[in-house]
């Protein structure tokens, strides 16, 4: 198969995206199909942005994680553009670009010598990344090659987005759960309302400093209010 002209391959790696129902997951499946799509994808990372803070969230090897965490720690590179533009970005020569004189060559001597990074937009804004990179200099000048690239990341995108959303539904629901649990043993013992119950959870959340799941898990989990 080769999938770098095959549409059906393409459409085929992100129906196997669209399974996947846990960040994570997908993240990881996402850096596996990139290392076999896009030619010269020696090392592959995806890099997830959370309140304007970047992690990676899944890479290929160490050298990936490597590079990514230079960016960040760097606040310079082509992940870093990437996910605050929601642009893609291409470096052929990474030791040399001057527009990270930092991370650049510290990159070099990890072995990179070309980088691609692909944006994952989420309704409209930078959710993250996916980083590639080469061992050699030059990598990524085929356009063909990069537009199916950038092709297969509007799937990623879309796929990762659905992904976190699910996990968040799913923590909501639990959250809810939980407290409705709490509440239901205030109502109980103290004979309180659903409002009450609530306004007790909520002042306790204050005092206690922490999130009323938490608190309410406690209730939950002991039968006895925190702090008692």
């Amino acid at each position: 198969m080769d999938p770098l002209h095959d549409s059906a391959a393409l459409a085929a790696l992100a129906d196997r995206l669209y399974a996947r129902h846990d960040p994570g997951g997908t993240a990881r499946l996402i850096v596996d199909q990139v290392g076999r799509l896009v030619p010269g994808a020696d090392h592959v990372s995806l890099t997830l942005r959370h309140h304007g803070v970047n992690t990676t969230l899944a890479a290929s090897d160490l050298v990936a994680r490597d590079a990514d965490d230079l960016q960040y720690a760097l606040d310079e590179g082509p992940c870093v553009e990437s996910t605050s533009t929601c642009r893609w970005i291409r470096s052929g020569e990474v030791g040399t670009d001057d527009r990270w004189p930092r991370w650049g060559p510290q990159a070099r001597l990890l072995g990179v010598g070309a980088a691609l990074s692909l944006d994952l937009p989420r309704g409209g804004r930078p959710q993250g990344a996916i980083n590639i990179y080469s061992d050699a200099s030059g990598g990524f000048h085929d356009r063909a090659g990069v537009d199916l690239a950038r092709s297969y990341a509007a799937h990623a995108a879309h796929a990762l987005a659905s992904a976190r959303l699910e996990m968040e539904l799913r923590s909501a629901i639990g959250s809810r759960h939980v407290i409705g649990m709490a509440q239901d043993i205030l109502i109980e013992r103290f004979g309180l309302t659903q409002d009450s119950s609530f306004e007790l959870l909520r002042r306790l959340s204050s005092s206690q400093e922490k999130k009323v799941r938490d608190v309410a898990e406690e209730l939950v989990r002991s039968g006895r209010l925190p702090g008692d």
